[in-house]
């Protein structure tokens, strides 16, 4: 069916429906193979269905389905009759003008594409485990830490080096709830009461976008590291509780986090090591800035996917 749209800057486009697993009947926009300029609708009256319903589509177009206005879909075979029950809503999206509905639906069916517009979608996240493989303490190999989040249910699980980053999809943004989980699995599969720290990609993309101006830009003269915070310990409670070297130390409140530094060639005089023997601690674990930076690389180059 071809819609002119009027005023419309898309108006040389064809609407195509298609019907989209989960979500019912969806409509694309996508060029004209044949266009010649504009885009003209049949002029003729709607069909209806046996309910009365007007299906918005022209008579003699029974190569594509079509809903009424119940929002229920009416499949190919059945020009006369809703079906049943209804399908889910309506979506549209615009399409780039290399994407055609067919790549549009193998990709949507293999979860390599998710349309902006929609909003049930997996999240990307990094538990950060602290106190695991340090010191000969708590050893767990990763082989058998990425299988234990897969047999939790947790996608796409990889682990980034040996100090405990586990790299995984699951739902919604994470926080307390999604780590006090992950610190049960821990527990009843390798019998170790570990602190575990969830951040989404979004938020490690804050925490290092709003570090201090210079941090990290001189690993020559400086060790950067950033306090990580579990819920509801937060920036400004931990702060007061840190103490600093003068001339050595300097940290800062972050989105959650602690940003910590200190002079290399003092470092026997630095606090940092004091932070282990406070009571906050059991809220906190500690990562350096690559570590940081590298872990942000690796969860944007995984977006999350839809969950149908």
């Amino acid at each position: 069916m071809r819609r002119r749209v009027a005023g419309s800057k898309f108006a040389h486009t064809n609407v195509s429906t298609v019907p989209v697993r989960g979500v019912g009947v969806e409509t694309i926009c996508a060029p004209s193979r044949k266009s010649s300029g504009v885009a003209t609708i049949a002029d003729t009256a709607p069909q209806t269905c046996r309910r009365g319903h007007n299906t918005g589509r022209a008579p003699g177009n029974r190569a594509l389905p079509s809903s009424c206005r119940s929002g229920r879909a009416r499949a190919p075979g059945q020009p006369d009759q809703c079906r049943s029950r209804t399908t889910g809503p309506r979506v549209t999206a615009l399409l780039p003008r290399s994407v055609g509905a067919a790549d549009l639906l193998n990709r949507w069916a293999t979860r390599s594409w998710c349309p902006s517009w929609y909003t049930h979608r997996v999240t990307t996240h990094v538990a950060l485990l602290r106190g695991i493989n340090v010191g000969g303490k708590n050893p767990i190999m990763m082989p058998a830490l990425k299988d234990a989040f897969e047999a939790d249910g947790f996608g796409n699980v990889r682990t980034y080096i040996q100090s405990g980053n586990v790299l995984f999809e699951g739902p919604g943004k994470g926080g307390t709830a999604l780590a006090n989980r992950i610190e049960t699995m821990l527990e009843t599969t390798f019998g170790l009461p570990l602190v575990v720290v969830v951040r989404s990609r979004p938020q490690m993309r804050a925490i290092v976008d709003r570090a201090p101006e210079g941090f990290g830009s001189d690993a020559s003269m400086y060790r950067y590291n950033v306090i990580f915070l579990k819920e509801p310990l937060t920036a400004r409670e931990a702060i007061n509780s840190v103490s600093t070297k003068d001339g050595v130390d300097e940290a800062h409140v972050g989105p959650g986090v602690l940003y910590f530094s200190h002079l290399i060639g003092r470092a026997s005089q630095s606090h940092l090591s004091r932070i282990v023997s406070l009571p906050v601690y059991k809220d906190m674990t500690i990562r350096n800035w690559n570590t940081t930076t590298k872990l942000l690389d690796l969860l944007e180059a995984e977006p999350g996917a839809c969950v149908r």
